[in-house]
C-alpha cells in the first residue's frame, strides 16, 4: 500500500489516486506529522522540495524536510525493534523459568529417593 503525505490536497489529486493508496496529510516540516506517515513504510521516496530559490524555503524543505521524515522512520523501525526484542527476551524469560522450575523439581526428586 502507498501512503503519500500531502501538504494540501485538492479534489482532484484525490480522484487521480488508487483506491488502494492511504492518503496522509500533513506537512514536512512539522514532525508530529509524520508519525503517522511512516508507520507500516519499510521505504520512502522523498519527492518534496523547494518550488522558489528563497533560502528560508529550500532549508525548510530540502534540509530539515529530508531530516524530519528519516527521523521519523528511523524512531518508527527503532520501535518495531524494541517490540521485537521485548518479545524474544519474553519469550527467552519463559523457557528459562520452565527449565529452571524442571530443573528444580528433578533436584527434589533426587535428594527424596
Amino acid at each position: 500500500m502507498s501512503k503519500p503525505l500531502l501538504e494540501l490536497p485538492t479534489k482532484e489529486v484525490l480522484d487521480m489516486l488508487r483506491r488502494s493508496v492511504k492518503v496522509v496529510v500533513g506537512d514536512v516540516g512539522d514532525p508530529s506529522a509524520l508519525k503517522p506517515a511512516v508507520e507500516g513504510c519499510n521505504k520512502i521516496i522523498y519527492c518534496a522540495t523547494a518550488r522558489s530559490t528563497i533560502t528560508g524555503d529550500l532549508l525548510r524543505l530540502d534540509h530539515q524536510g529530508v531530516y524530519n521524515v528519516s527521523k521519523a522512520f528511523q524512531d518508527y523501525n527503532n520501535r518495531l525493534a524494541q517490540l521485537r526484542v521485548g518479545k524474544s527476551i519474553a519469550m527467552q524469560s519463559s523457557n528459562l523459568l520452565n527449565l529452571w522450575m524442571v530443573g528444580k523439581f528433578a533436584r527434589e526428586l533426587t535428594c527424596r529417593m
